[in-house]
This record gives C-alpha cells, sequence and structure tokens, in this order.
C-alpha cells in the first residue's frame, strides 16, 4: 500500500477553544479590567494637562513683559532715598572726596494713587506717589572729622535727592529752607546717577542747623519704598488700596488696612543701615553708587493683586489629576450600579471634556475674572458631562452625577482660595474620597461582580 502523496504543507493546528495559557480569576474580572483602562486613559491624560501648565505660564510671562513694559514707560517700582547733604572735600593728597551727611530728623509722607492700565487682554497696577518730605540737619566741625577749614567747600554744597525714576516729575522742585529761601532741586553733576537731584545750598556752614522741606511726584508700578535716611525717620504711607503688602528691611510700627484703603507708619533709624551720621567719600568711591547701603536698608509697600489669574490658574491645573480621577471614579460606580455598560471611548470624551474646562478657564479668566470665568467653565463642562452620560445611564444618575461634579468643583474652588490650607483641603479631600469607595463597596464580592 504506498503512502499518500505530500503536499508540502504543514497541516493547520487543531482548535483548542481557549487561550494558549489559562489566565487567572481575577484577570477574567471585567471590572478590573476596566478599571485598569481607566487607569490608563488618565495617564494619557498627563501629556495635555502638561500642555496646559505650559500654557498658563507662557500667558503669565506675557503678562509680566506687559507690567515691564508698562513700567518702563510709565514707571518701575521705586525706591525713594534723601535728602542727604553733600558737600564736596579737597583731598590733601589730591582730588575732590564728597561728604554726605545725613539728616538728624527725616519725616516722609506717600499718598499713593493706584490705577489699572491696560495692553489688550492684559493690565497693570501703576500708581502715583505725592511725596513730601522734611529734614533737619545737624553739620560737622572739621575738627570732629579730621580735617581742615579749607578742605572742605561748603559753598558748593547740595541737596541731594534719588529715586529708580524720575517719571512723573513735571519740570524742577521747589526745596523750601528755613527762613523762605527756596532752591531748585535739577539733575545732579555733583553726584551723578541715574534717578538723582540736587538742589544748591551755598550758604551751609559748620555747626549749623539747616531744615529744608519739598514736595514731588513719582510714578510707579508694583511697590513703593523709601530708604530711612535719617538719624531718626519717620514713614507715613497712604493708599486708596485696600491689599498692601508690607516689606522692605522692616515692618511698620503701625498700620489700619480697611476696605477703602490703608495707612502705615514706621520710626526706623539710617543706623540700621549701618551708615554713620556722616560718611567721607574717597573720589575713588565716587564711581560707584554711594547710596546703595541705603537703598538696601528701604522701608515701604508693595501694592498686590487679591488674585493672581494666572497664578490661581496654575495652581487649578495641578489639581487636574485629581480631578479627572474622582470624575472617573465617579461615573465608573455610576457604572457598576445601573445596567448600562460605558465604552472606553465614552470615558475619553469625559475626560477631554475635564481638560477642556482648564483651557476654558485660563481663557475666560483674561476677559472677565478668575471667579467669573471659574463659575462659567464649572457650570459648561458639568452639564455637558451629566447630558452626555445621562443618556447611558439614565436621568436620574445624570442628575446626581452632576451634583458629583459640582461638589468637587466646589471644593476645587475652596481649595484653590484657602492658599494656606490648600494641602490640608487636599489631603482631606483624598481620604474622604478614598473613605467613601471603601465603605461604599464594602459588601461587593469582587470576583463575581459586573458591570453589566
Amino acid at each position: 500500500m504506498s503512502d499518500p502523496i505530500s503536499t508540502g504543507e504543514a497541516p493547520e493546528p487543531a482548535a483548542t477553544g481557549g487561550p494558549l495559557l489559562p489566565l487567572p480569576a481575577w484577570a477574567c474580572n471585567p471590572l478590573l479590567r476596566q478599571g485598569l483602562v481607566l487607569g490608563l486613559l488618565a495617564i494619557l491624560f498627563l501629556l495635555p494637562i502638561g500642555l496646559l501648565t505650559d500654557l498658563v505660564q507662557e500667558r503669565s510671562w506675557r503678562q509680566q513683559s506687559v507690567t515691564d513694559e508698562i513700567g518702563r514707560l510709565w514707571g518701575p517700582p521705586q525706591t525713594f532715598v534723601g535728602p542727604l547733604l553733600a558737600v564736596p572735600v579737597v583731598e590733601a593728597g589730591g582730588g575732590r572726596g564728597l561728604l554726605l551727611i545725613l539728616p538728624e530728623t527725616l519725616v516722609l509722607e506717600a499718598t499713593l494713587t493706584p490705577e489699572k492700565r491696560h495692553r489688550g487682554l492684559f493690565e497693570t497696577l501703576v500708581y502715583g506717589a505725592a511725596v513730601k518730605a522734611e529734614a533737619r540737619f545737624r553739620l560737622p566741625t572739621p575738627e570732629s572729622l579730621g580735617l581742615q577749614a579749607r578742605q572742605i567747600l561748603w559753598s558748593e554744597g547740595r541737596l541731594m535727592v534719588a529715586a529708580s525714576a524720575l517719571t512723573g516729575i513735571a519740570g524742577s522742585v521747589a526745596v523750601q529752607r528755613e527762613g523762605g529761601s527756596t532752591a531748585q532741586l535739577r539733575p545732579a553733576t555733583l553726584l551723578p546717577g541715574q534717578g538723582t537731584l540736587e538742589a544748591p545750598l551755598p550758604d551751609l556752614a559748620p555747626g549749623a542747623t539747616p531744615a529744608v522741606s519739598f514736595a514731588l511726584t513719582l510714578n510707579g508700578s508694583g511697590a513703593f519704598y523709601a530708604a530711612p535716611a535719617g538719624e531718626t525717620t519717620r514713614l507715613s504711607l497712604s493708599a486708596a488700596w485696600p491689599h498692601p503688602s508690607f516689606g522692605g528691611a522692616g515692618l511698620p510700627s503701625g498700620s489700619s488696612i480697611r476696605d477703602d484703603g490703608f495707612t502705615a507708619e514706621w520710626q526706623a533709624s539710617a543706623f540700621a543701615a549701618g551708615l554713620p551720621p556722616v560718611r567721607h567719600l574717597q573720589p575713588q568711591e565716587l564711581e560707584s553708587s554711594p547710596l546703595w547701603m541705603l537703598q538696601q536698608a528701604a522701608i515701604g509697600v508693595a501694592l498686590v493683586e487679591p488674585v493672581d489669574v494666572y497664578l490661581m490658574s496654575e495652581r487649578a491645573v495641578k489639581y487636574a489629576l485629581f480631578v479627572l480621577a474622582l470624575t472617573f471614579a465617579a461615573v465608573f460606580l455610576f457604572e457598576a450600579a445601573g445596567r448600562a455598560r460605558l465604552h472606553p471611548l465614552q470615558y475619553l470624551l469625559v475626560g477631554a471634556a475635564e481638560t477642556l474646562f482648564y483651557l476654558l478657564l485660563l481663557s475666560l479668566t483674561e476677559a472677565m475674572g478668575f471667579d467669573a470665568a471659574y463659575t462659567l467653565a464649572s457650570l459648561g463642562t458639568i452639564l455637558l458631562i451629566a447630558t452626555y452620560l445621562g443618556w447611558q445611564l439614565g436621568r436620574k444618575r445624570g442628575l446626581l452625577l452632576a451634583g458629583g461634579l459640582a461638589a468637587v468643583k466646589l471644593y476645587l474652588y475652596v481649595t484653590l482660595a484657602s492658599e494656606d490650607f490648600a494641602l490640608l483641603s487636599g489631603s482631606l479631600a483624598l481620604f474622604l474620597l478614598l473613605a467613601a469607595v471603601m465603605l461604599g463597596t464594602r459588601k461587593v464580592d469582587w470576583y463575581r461582580a459586573k458591570t453589566a
């Protein structure tokens, strides 16, 4: 009997009717498989969340560039220094030095008038500062400084005033002297520097106690500081702005913050900056900024925005994955409790709606402010998700889902608003969510549970 003719083709394997490797029972659980799919979807949304973070930072940088641009045109954060007396000194080795004489007493009063300036959708806070100064000096004798009388050129003495920028000063500023005479503040030549003014005081004499007063207006943005140039300095600040941030080298000795503005007062001394009442500058020291030590000791206030919209948006995006996980968990529980079964694509669309919420929040915030933008973006997102899933889960569960999402959005807003307790609020929310899931599913047999 002959063998059958070979065709050269391998025989097909017999069908086994199941997987090559048997899967454990837990891997066949549909709830577990769907939970893993939701976890992968949540990880997938890390990419658009990262892009949203970059977008918020980009808009924040744009806001800062607009603030800097307006600051260059209107005025930067101002630091006011002075008044001081500057008297030339003929040095024994040749050249000219300078005596910087601090006031014995100095009283400064500044009233800030804030206003908003806009550039497109962006805005920044600027102010005009009306500054009044009263100072009394006690002039040293040459002997107390170890100098000869002919070395000090009292007739070339100057009253010196400096600021970060001289924007807002219209023309010259009259300096009133005790006795009725006046002098004019003009750009400095004796101690040159950007933002430095001087007024001639030709009749100075050793041992005298001249007194001066003047008023000027400076334009600035963001903050106003003043150096405690006197041996005893009293600084008073006020503004029609209810959100001050006192700072610099010291806090005010007294302050009052009201809904319509604030007032604050400092008692300070130049000795805190390490400056003696009279400083003898050598010729080589005049090239540097001899007033920097006073600027380092400046005290004052920053006019802060009550809500930094970009900071709030950035903080909201940081909670995006947490909110997305809450949304997925809520939808999953409603699905597990009902008879309907949702497709992963539907979860993907729900996640897209939640991610789009943060883009809506950012764009609406630039147009109408954070609170109104958060309300509108939240309502739109909640209605969209609840209406979309209501067709599958039923009207009642759709309404319950809308209430749950509203609670999540409300809790997120409270967390964002309570900056100091944001970590505590977030931790409590995670704990309560975990407790609710554990208690709500304590009787579920996960090995037998099904989604449909």
